[in-house]
C-alpha cells in the first residue's frame, strides 16, 4: 500500500509537470522568447548572408561582438534550438493528454469512431501535429541546411557534387545521389518581367553521367530542383574575353573574366579587379554594355547590350602602365612587348544553392496544419430532430446493456 501511494504521488507529480508543460501561459512565455530570438536574427546578420560581409566591414566592433556571442548564427544556435525543442515537447504532451482524455470518455464506441465524429477536435488534433512537425523541421533544416552560390559564364559547366555544396554552416553535406552537371547555355536579361519588375532567366542544360538529361528554364522565383539540391536564380554579369600575348604573337593568357556587378551603386555598375596569372599585372576593369565617351571617361546610353567596352587601369610593380577604354575587339599596347585585347563579351549567370534536408517535411507538416485548421473551423452538420432522437433513444439502449 505505501508503495503504491508513493508511485501515485509520483505519477501526480508528472502530471502537474506536464500539464505545466502545455499550460496557455508556459506557451505565451516560450513563444515570447522565440520571437525575441528571431528578431534578434532578423536584426544581426547572420553568417553566409550578403549583408554579413558588409555589415562587418563597415562596424567591425559590432560584428566581433556577435561573432564571439553567437548572435551572427542565431538560428543555429543551442538557445534557438532548445526554445523549439521545448515548443515541439509541449505541444506533443497536449496531444498526448488529449488523446488521453478522449479515450477515457469515448471508451465504448472507440478512440479513432469518437476522433471522426468530433471534428473539431480531430482538426485541432492535426493542427497541433502539424505544428510538431514543422518544429521538427525547422530543426532537421537549422542543422543540415547548405547554402553556396555559383556563377557561369554562358558555355560553361560545373560539377555538383559534395564539395561544391559544403560550407562551413554544414560541414557535413551528404547528396544522396550520384554528382551531376549543369551547363549555362543562354542568358536572358528580361527587363520587364511578368509583374512589372526586372526579370531574369537561364537556360540550363542537365547532364548526368555524361548523358543530357534535360534542358530547363531557371527564372527569377522559378529554381530547378534536382536530386534535392534547388538552383535559384539570382544575380547576373557580365565575362569579357582577355588575351594577352608578346611582341612575337605568343599568347600568355587567354580566359573567360567574370565582372562582379555590384548591386548597392545606382545605376548599377559592373567593375572588379584581378591579376593575371604568371605576370605581375594587376587590372582594375569597369564594364559598359552600351559604351560612349565623355571627355575622357566612358558612360553607359543604356543596359542593352550594343556596343561594349571595358574601361581599364592597368599595373605592375613600375607602376601604371595603361589608363583608357578598351571596345570590343580592340587591342592596345601596356609595354612595347605586350598587347592586350579585348575578344569577347558574354553572360555569367549566378545562382544560390540550397540543399536542405527538412524541406520535405516542412512542406508535408504546413499542409497537416492547413487541413486541421479547415477542420477545425468548418461549419458543422447539425443533425435532424429526428436523427437526435434516434441517437438519444440508441444511446439509452446501450447504457441498458
Amino acid at each position: 500500500a505505501e508503495r503504491t501511494r508513493k508511485d501515485r504521488v509520483v505519477l501526480a507529480a508528472y502530471v502537474r509537470i506536464a500539464r505545466w508543460l502545455c499550460s496557455r501561459r508556459f506557451a505565451v512565455v516560450l513563444l515570447g522568447m522565440l520571437v525575441g530570438l528571431c528578431l534578434i536574427g532578423v536584426i544581426v546578420p547572420q553568417q553566409g548572408t550578403p549583408a554579413q560581409a558588409q555589415w562587418a566591414s563597415q562596424f567591425p566592433a559590432c560584428a566581433r561582438i556577435a561573432a564571439s556571442s553567437g548572435l551572427d548564427d542565431m538560428f543555429r544556435s543551442l538557445p534557438f534550438v532548445a526554445l523549439v525543442g521545448l515548443a515541439g515537447l509541449s505541444i506533443t504532451i497536449s496531444i498526448v493528454l488529449r488523446l488521453c482524455d478522449l479515450r477515457l470518455h469515448e471508451s465504448r464506441e472507440g478512440l479513432f469512431l469518437g476522433l471522426f465524429r468530433r471534428q473539431r477536435v480531430l482538426g485541432s488534433l492535426l493542427f497541433h501535429a502539424g505544428l510538431v512537425g514543422l518544429l521538427a523541421a525547422t530543426v532537421v533544416s537549422a542543422l543540415t541546411r547548405s547554402e553556396g552560390q555559383l556563377a557561369l559564364t554562358e558555355g560553361e559547366t560545373i560539377t555538383i557534387d559534395e564539395q561544391a555544396l559544403r560550407n562551413k554552416r554544414a560541414p557535413k553535406v551528404e547528396l544522396g545521389q550520384p554528382p551531376f552537371q549543369i551547363r549555362l547555355d543562354e542568358f536572358h536579361a528580361i527587363h520587364a518581367g511578368r509583374w512589372g519588375t526586372p526579370d531574369y532567366a537561364s537556360d540550363v542544360a542537365l547532364i548526368e553521367d555524361g548523358h543530357e538529361l534535360r534542358s530547363v528554364l531557371v527564372r527569377v522565383n522559378e529554381p530547378l530542383v534536382h536530386h534535392g539540391v534547388m538552383l535559384c536564380q539570382k544575380i547576373h554579369g557580365y565575362s569579357t574575353f582577355i588575351s594577352l600575348s608578346n611582341a612575337a604573337g605568343e599568347v600568355l593568357f587567354s580566359s573567360w573574366v567574370s565582372i562582379n556587378t555590384d548591386l548597392h551603386s545606382d545605376p548599377i555598375r559592373y567593375l572588379d579587379e584581378f591579376s593575371i596569372p604568371r605576370t605581375s599585372l594587376m587590372v582594375s576593369a569597369e564594364f559598359f554594355p552600351d559604351a560612349h565617351r565623355v571627355g575622357n571617361r566612358l558612360a553607359n546610353r543604356s543596359v542593352e547590350f550594343r556596343k561594349p567596352a571595358l574601361s581599364l587601369t592597368v599595373r605592375d610593380k613600375t607602376g601604371k602602365l595603361y589608363e583608357g577604354p578598351l571596345f570590343l575587339g580592340e587591342t592596345v599596347s601596356l609595354r612595347h612587348d605586350l598587347r592586350l585585347k579585348l575578344g569577347g563579351v558574354r553572360y555569367w549567370s549566378g545562382f544560390d544553392t540550397v540543399r536542405d534536408h527538412g524541406a520535405t517535411a516542412l512542406f508535408a507538416s504546413a499542409w497537416i496544419a492547413v487541413a486541421g485548421l479547415c477542420l477545425r473551423y468548418l461549419p458543422q452538420r447539425r443533425a435532424g430532430r429526428s436523427n437526435c432522437v434516434q441517437t438519444e433513444i440508441a444511446a439509452q439502449a446501450r447504457e441498458s446493456f
